[in-house]
């Protein structure tokens, strides 16, 4: 698998597919217990950084109308700080800073992470070997108030050069 996104969930979860394209998949997701519905994005960050403007206008365009609990979890393709990178040449100030005011103005929180934060690495073993937090998952406040218990699992990966996350809301996970 090269470049792409996948989000996966549980049989018993009721989800619908309200749009996608190759740089997001918007699902809509059923309370359980008689909570309210929500809105989960699947995202991927174009991995041209001269393209990388697109992808915070896509979050804009994605953000749901007031009220309604958002979270979106994937491969942003880029980090928020230098603290998010080891290795290789300093990210462009200008790059994060453009990311972070994209999150901002989608009203977007860092979810924070369990485990290792590096979620990417070029897999050197040597002078070259850079490792970065590309993938996350970031909600509205809504939707972080709603799920006080919640978590961003980071696990290893033997595929891929990005590791794959787990989503875990009120004690039950979903995988992407």
């Amino acid at each position: 698998m090269s470049g792409g996104l996948m989000v996966l969930w549980k049989k018993e979860d009721q989800v619908e597919l309200l749009n996608y394209s190759q740089w997001h998949i918007n699902l809509w997701v059923k309370g359980r217990r008689g909570e309210d519905d929500w809105l989960l994005t699947g995202f991927y960050g174009n991995p041209d950084a001269s393209k990388r403007e697109k992808s915070w206008e896509l979050l804009k365009e994605l953000k749901p109308q007031e009220g309604i609990a958002w979270c979106v979890v994937g491969d942003f393709n880029e980090i928020i700080s230098q603290d998010e990178k080891v290795g290789g040449r300093e990210r462009s100030e200008g790059q994060m800073t453009r990311f972070r005011e994209g999150l901002e103005w989608a009203g977007l929180y860092d979810m924070g992470w369990i485990g290792n934060k590096f979620t990417w690495s070029n897999g050197h073993e040597d002078h070259t070997f850079i490792k970065e937090r590309l993938d996350r998952g970031v909600a509205n406040q809504r939707w972080m108030c709603r799920f006080m218990e919640r978590m961003v699992e980071i696990l290893g990966t033997q595929v891929s050069d990005h590791k794959a996350l787990v989503l875990t809301v009120g004690g039950l996970a979903e995988g992407f």
